[in-house]
């Protein structure tokens, strides 16, 4: 009979406050705690917010009974995963998607980097690894190709508490004097189809002249692409109609979900796509583009659009913004989607 498992260490290559895989690692180690299991967190680099809930990846105890475990969270390439996967003791990858370098070529050459070295990197773990763990089928089935003989699908935790905040009021007045308030969620970069997200707006406004775009998410990776975005916006005429937030703090973006009319996504990749589920939870009826782990996450929660070209986007946004039947059903089974 195999030993309990007492020890589940976790090694998460950059620890940040609010990211998705950050807020997954802590809410298993919350999860090991409560089952009487010791959890620590290891990492190559800390955000400020939480250094002081980590440890650096030289101080992983190299545990050589069947009753620990390290857990490895990969989603990019890392200098100090080579040396984590060299030391003794049983190894499981918990997988989150590494976006292929493809989407940083011609405007980050460091991402397109380690997206190849985290490939490499995935690749070689499979060797070591006893169970590859990802947060979607899409994952998964990325694992198996990779010659990960033990995979499972564990969906991505989310510690709802930090949104039982009060929403931003000045974010809640500006969208409640607005009749129709698109938002999308995210990083700002190629791969999540914000050109597209724009493009498609702005056929959809010529038929809602007062609509407005928000795009919410981070552009500390973004600056060419960034470039872009703006010029895309100023060609079309939309300077007044679209909002760059930039990263924002919680209350606002509860604000941002709470007050608007739909949420919008064209990513073309995807992992798992945590906003969907934000979205749902904020009774926010969705649009997004079937690419990835989308259609995993999404179920029938959402329009799910198989073409995304600005035509068929601004179609689905006209009947999801209009029709209160669909938006009353998208809004029940996103809760349904959820649970």
């Amino acid at each position: 009979m195999s030993e309990r498992l007492r020890l589940a260490d976790q090694f998460v290559p950059t620890l940040a406050y609010g990211d998705a895989i950050g807020n997954d690692a802590f809410e298993l180690q919350r999860l090991f705690w409560s089952r009487g299991v010791q959890s620590e967190i290891f990492v190559d680099e800390a955000k400020p917010e939480v250094l002081a809930f980590a440890r650096s990846w030289r101080d992983l105890r190299p545990k050589r009974t069947t009753a620990g475990l390290t857990l490895i969270h990969m989603s990019m390439g890392n200098d100090a995963i080579d040396e984590v996967a060299k030391l003794p003791g049983r190894k499981a990858v918990v997988y989150h998607n590494i976006t292929p370098a493809r989407y940083f070529s011609g405007f980050n050459p460091n991402a397109e980097k380690y997206s190849e070295i985290g490939r490499r990197q995935l690749k070689d773990l499979a060797g070591k690894a006893e169970l590859g763990i990802a947060d979607s089928e899409f994952n998964r089935r990325e694992l198996e190709e990779l010659g990960y003989t033990r995979t499972a699908v564990v969906p991505i935790i989310v510690d709802w508490s930090a949104f039982d905040v009060e929403p931003d009021p000045a974010v809640m007045r500006t969208l409640a004097e607005e009749r129709t308030s698109i938002v999308t969620v995210g990083q700002l970069l190629p791969h999540k189809g914000i050109h597209d997200v724009i493009a498609a707006f702005a056929r959809y406004s010529e038929r809602d002249r007062g609509a407005r775009l928000y795009l919410v998410g981070s552009t500390a990776m973004s600056e060419q692409y960034m470039e872009r975005l703006h010029a895309d916006v100023a060609r079309l005429g939309l300077r007044e109609a679209v909002t760059f937030t930039g990263s924002v703090p919680i209350e606002s973006l509860v604000a941002y979900y709470r007050g608007a009319t739909a949420l919008l996504t064209l990513s073309e990749h995807e992992g798992f796509c945590v906003p969907l589920l934000e979205a749902m939870r904020s009774d926010l009826p969705i649009v997004a583009h079937s690419a990835g782990a989308i259609p995993d996450t999404l179920g029938d929660a959402g329009v799910l659009l198989q073409d995304k070209t600005p035509e068929a986007v601004a179609a689905a946004l006209e009947r999801v913004v209009g029709d209160r039947e669909l938006r009353r059903e998208l809004v029940a089974k996103g809760r349904t989607r959820l649970a």
